[in-house]
């Protein structure tokens, strides 16, 4: 027969170890829902700012990225790559200190000089 202080030791450590699995998942679960929520979208300033961009046009556009969540952003690190005829073009490298929950930041992007310098 098993002891009653080892069945009692083991059982412990059995609730011990589910304990700990569950302040785990408790853990990942709530990081994930402090992490913000990034929209990115490429916009043409002419007409409505509504319009959205499906092909990027030779032209004037804005890169607008807005914080959809109430969690505020921390260092946003943003790289937009060109590639035209098998050429690759880094237009920018952009580092933002913050993002507040509902805000939005753009950046412009002239596509014409792009392609002059390509």
């Amino acid at each position: 027969m098993i002891d009653i202080s080892l069945a009692a030791d083991i059982g412990t450590i059995v609730v011990a170890v589910v304990n700990i699995i569950l302040i785990g998942i408790i853990y990942i679960e709530f990081r994930d829902s402090r992490m913000p929520n990034i929209r990115t979208e490429i916009r043409s300033p002419k007409g409505s700012s509504k319009r959205k961009v499906g092909v990027l046009e030779t032209d004037t556009l804005y890169l607008i990225s807005t914080n959809r969540s109430k969690n505020v952003a921390k260092r946003i690190h943003i790289e937009l790559i060109f590639k035209f005829n098998d050429i690759e073009y880094k237009v920018r490298n952009n580092v933002h200190s913050h993002l507040n929950g509902g805000e939005s930041f753009k950046i412009l992007v002239c596509l014409g000089e792009i392609k002059k310098i390509s």
